[in-house]
């Protein structure tokens, strides 16, 4: 499923062609559905919760026995460690049916995991997209994750040299205010003028300059 319309595409792009008319700069913008697909992790959440409804199964065995044997006449307690078994495989089953959700994994997954697939992941685009590799070295991504809710802005060198370290932080901040509530378009639009304002102070536009990088989305897989 898209996460960008063509809508959606078309006024992102407008946006990028805005911010760069004032500077040599190159503007990228990149999303994805998930920087990670976490298995590891759905993994070990199906297999604890299945044991852990395994031994819930064996150590009220004998309530178990009871229940069954009232419903199911001449029932064979023999039966009951295949019963305990079947039940934890379902259970786990079940639970890493459940782990695909996004919200379980936001869960199950810690913070500081999601952030580091989320840079790694904008780090090789930031590679792939060709925005470190500008004439001038002035190339800058804006990397949103949607399952993380999680927003990284990576500028190339010639951006770096003059400008402060901290000066994305409060743009990243409020892109990703906008991915929580569900505007994400919007909100990549005002991070994108947001760049191009300081980008303009900063990144003077060459007489000879021309649009290197694609001012359209990138919607990753």
């Amino acid at each position: 499923m898209a996460i960008l319309t063509e809508n959606d595409k078309e006024r992102i792009s407008s946006a990028v062609e805005k911010a760069e008319s004032g500077t040599g700069a190159e503007i990228v913008t990149a999303v994805i559905a998930e920087s990670d697909d976490y298995g590891f992790n759905e993994i070990i959440f199906a297999l604890i919760g299945g044991f852990l409804v395994f031994n819930i199964s064996v150590l009220s065995g004998s309530a178990i026995e009871d229940f069954l044997s009232g419903i199911f006449w001449g029932f064979n307690s023999s039966r009951l460690p295949f019963l305990y078994g079947l039940t934890g495989i379902i259970s786990g089953a079940f639970l890493y049916a459940a782990a695909q959700f996004p919200f379980i994994d936001r869960l199950i997954v810690s913070r500081k995991k999601m952030e580091l697939a989320v840079q790694k992941r904008a780090l090789l685009h930031f590679i792939e997209s060709g925005a470190c590799d500008t004439v001038d070295r002035t190339g800058i991504l804006i990397f949103i994750s949607m399952l993380e809710r999680k927003a990284v802005i990576l500028a190339d060198q010639g951006i770096n040299k003059k400008v402060e370290p901290g000066t994305w932080d409060k743009i990243v901040h409020d892109l990703t205010l906008s991915i929580s509530h569900g505007a994400l378009t919007d909100g990549i639009i005002a991070s994108v003028e947001d760049c191009g304002k300081i980008l303009t102070q900063h990144i003077t536009r060459r007489k000879d300059d021309t649009d290197e990088l694609d001012n359209r989305p990138q919607e990753l897989s």
